[in-house]
């Protein structure tokens, strides 16, 4: 009976000593190939060699907002959302990459045409919008071409397209900008049914930080203050927007007396308007910029497009 019981305890230990020896080999060996695919990648990652077809155009595809540093992201996070097909998070483009690729470019013999692809740029702070500006505005030095093509502009992607030599605008599109504002959201009412004591401790008017908890609208003092810094804002923009494109500022930011005469006479269509105002240089289908640029750079050798090569 000892003997059949050790007998027994010994082949349960000897299946147990296989299965775990199975375990480790199994996940051992998949955590060597997963570790042998990473270095090969990384060791071949900087191997690619970037084609520039010769005459070609360099689109700058704009697809996030623009960002002096990016925001710290948890690679898990990071990883998670890209392999389940898809991501959350808003995309983010350091200003100076942007700037060092338009620079590049402008060097670059093989480059022949800068096209601007804003439809999915969701913007930036001014400072970040005037530095690729200006970065635009040099690479027009080369005197090389630079053409903006959009079905709708908004106000930060426009800033970037009136820097543009030709700016072309889809005719069942159009533009429509709000300016800029101050919005916050005020609790005072929510604190007080919550029954919350708050205490405040201030000196002097402009004190508008705590306002949230004390109010429920915005006060005099506050309005006065962001107006002032806001106004400054909005003429910067108008300012830089007018002198690129060579309009008057008028013609940019009107009143509605001298808005609606011009918007009527455009058969209420805001395309037409942006055309006769001098925002736009022409108004073009998809298929019409597509040929536009066939003929300025060819088409690509795989003919599904314009020849050119895309920085996104």
């Amino acid at each position: 009976m000892a003997a059949n019981s050790s007998f027994t305890k010994s082949l349960f230990v000897g299946l147990w000593n296989v299965l775990n020896f199975s375990r480790k080999l199994f996940f051992n060996v998949i955590f060597i190939g997963l570790l042998i695919i990473i270095i090969i990648s990384i060791a071949t990652s900087g191997d690619d060699e970037i084609k520039v077809p010769k005459g070609g155009a360099f689109v700058l595809k704009l697809n996030g907002a623009l960002v002096i540093e990016k925001q710290h992201s948890d690679p898990f996070d990071e990883f998670a959302s890209e392999a389940f097909g898809g991501s959350d998070m808003p995309k983010e483009i350091l200003v100076r990459n942007v700037v060092k690729a338009l620079e590049n470019a402008k060097q670059d013999k093989r480059i022949a045409a800068l096209v601007l692809d804003l439809g999915r740029f969701s913007g930036g702070g001014l400072d970040k919008l005037r530095t690729v500006a200006d970065a635009i505005e040099d690479f027009k030095t080369s005197e090389k071409p630079v053409i903006a093509m959009g079905d709708y502009y908004s106000q930060s992607q426009y800033y970037l397209a009136a820097h543009a030599d030709k700016v072309y605008l889809n005719p069942e599109g159009g533009m429509l900008f709000d300016g800029y504002s101050r919005n916050r959201m005020y609790y005072k009412d929510a604190i007080e049914k919550l029954k919350v004591k708050t205490h405040v401790f201030k000196v002097g008017t402009f004190k508008s930080a705590i306002e949230p908890y004390l109010r429920n609208d915005m006060s005099d003092a506050a309005k006065e203050a962001n107006e002032a810094w806001l106004s400054a804002y909005w003429t910067q923009y108008k300012t830089d927007v007018a002198t690129a494109r060579g309009i008057e500022m008028t013609d940019f930011d009107e009143t509605v007396a001298n808005f609606m005469p011009k918007f009527e006479a455009a058969n209420g269509d805001l395309a037409l308007y942006a055309l006769q105002n001098g925002w736009v240089d022409e108004l073009k289908t998809r298929e019409a910029m597509r040929q536009e640029m066939f003929a300025l750079v060819g088409e690509s050798e795989n003919g599904k497009g314009y020849k050119g090569i895309t920085y996104d």
